[in-house]
């Protein structure tokens, strides 16, 4: 089987999107044919066999004409390389659906925000009605979680849905026994004190100002670790400042897969609790959270939002705890409770652990896509899967 996919964005040495579309397609070219097309500048797949295509200004065309071309481009590389199956792996690609031959069937991922505040842009055009109307035109679409279910039905989306969650790469991100110490040393973390852990884009919604505040109250001599760049570096640094944080807090930009595995063994407790936003018919949202699954693969007890997709992506009192986004009274007190109770913070974490490693990781996700790329398409190419 041939099988094509168009991510627009695509750096996975970050997370979101842009990992779940290198680390599906990685465990889809053990069973088939992968190629995968980006728009240009970005980066290669991690997986040499997942061949690559470049189509310029394909997330952002900044005209009609500059979208024309691209749509063009993009045709050719579909008949050029004959898939058997499209996959598109956002519904901000959604805006090509146009461009696959009817022939030939079609999928897309729906992750959230790329549906609800899509990234893709031309101006000149309503680029959210041609998001909406490139998903009805697909066969199927996965959605990666019941709450982005839930958004394609209030978008008036009517294809039919399958709820597939993601997968995790459960040979970086596991249990790293010996290595808390070292690690702590290596990036300058207290010893003898519990430790925090968010990792992150620093946008509005993802909810650090509130965590800064829950932490600012704790009578505990907490240090919290921040993972993640972005716009509000800055809003966040003077929050930092005005709470008198700043000594108990180290922020990285970035770190590699394999660190952030040693970090999340590392520290206490995971935290994240991001807020849904609406403003000017657009609305931020959780989709899911793959860094809590992340962080629940290594053994960590989490803290995260009772809220969109969050609450999908881990077990309330199982696995973590789950709180009010935006209530940095009840934050501080879920945080108080996980750092005032190891026992039950060492359970959450071993039951999440098991729980993560059961589920399969991007092996089952890619089986799971190939149940559906086999029912869509002709029982000769099916059965050569």
């Amino acid at each position: 089987m041939r099988c094509l996919w168009i991510a627009g964005t695509f750096h996975p040495q970050t997370t979101g999107v842009p990992v779940y579309v290198d680390r599906l397609t990685t465990a889809l070219a053990d069973h088939a044919q992968v190629a995968i097309v980006t728009s240009n500048g970005l980066s290669r797949p991690s997986d040499p066999r997942v061949r690559q295509y470049v189509v310029p200004d394909l997330t952002t065309p900044h005209s009609p004409r500059e979208w024309a071309r691209a749509a063009a481009d993009l045709g050719s590389v579909i008949n050029g390389y004959a898939p058997d199956v499209v996959h598109l792996g956002s519904a901000c690609e959604a805006v090509y659906r146009g461009v696959v031959p009817d022939r030939i069937p079609t999928l897309a991922t729906v992750h959230g925000n790329d549906l609800t505040a899509p990234w893709q842009h031309t101006p000149g055009v309503d680029t959210r009605r041609w998001v909406v109307d490139g998903l009805n035109a697909c066969d199927h679409l996965l959605a990666v979680s019941g709450h982005t279910a839930a958004l394609l039905e209030r978008w008036d989306v009517r294809r039919p849905t399958t709820v597939v969650t993601a997968g995790c790469d459960l040979d970086v991100f596991r249990p790293r026994p010996g290595t808390r110490e070292e690690t702590r040393l290596c990036y300058g973390l207290p010893l003898d004190r519990p430790v925090v852990l968010t990792v992150g884009r620093l946008v509005a919604r993802k909810g650090h100002l509130v965590l800064a505040e829950a932490l600012a109250t704790l009578t505990e001599p907490v240090h919290w670790m921040v993972v993640g760049r972005g716009p509000e570096t800055a809003s966040l640094l003077a929050g930092l400042r005005r709470l008198r944080l700043t000594k108990r807090v180290h922020l990285v930009d970035a770190v590699a897969r394999t660190e952030l595995a040693l970090l999340y063994t590392a520290c206490d407790v995971f935290a994240l609790t991001p807020e849904v936003r609406e403003m000017d018919g657009l609305l931020d949202s959780e989709g899911f959270g793959l860094v809590y699954l992340e962080a629940a693969a290594c053994g960590a007890p989490v803290l995260a939002s009772d809220g969109a997709g969050c609450r999908e992506a881990v077990v309330a009192g199982g696995t973590g705890l789950l709180v009010d986004p935006g209530d940095v009274a009840a934050v501080a007190a879920a945080l108080h409770r996980l750092l005032a109770d190891p026992a039950q913070s060492r359970q959450l974490g071993e039951a999440g652990c098991a729980l993560v490693h059961a589920a399969g990781g991007w092996p089952r996700l890619a089986r799971q896509a190939l149940e559906h790329y086999r029912a869509l398409t002709p029982r000769e190419v099916a059965l050569s899967i």
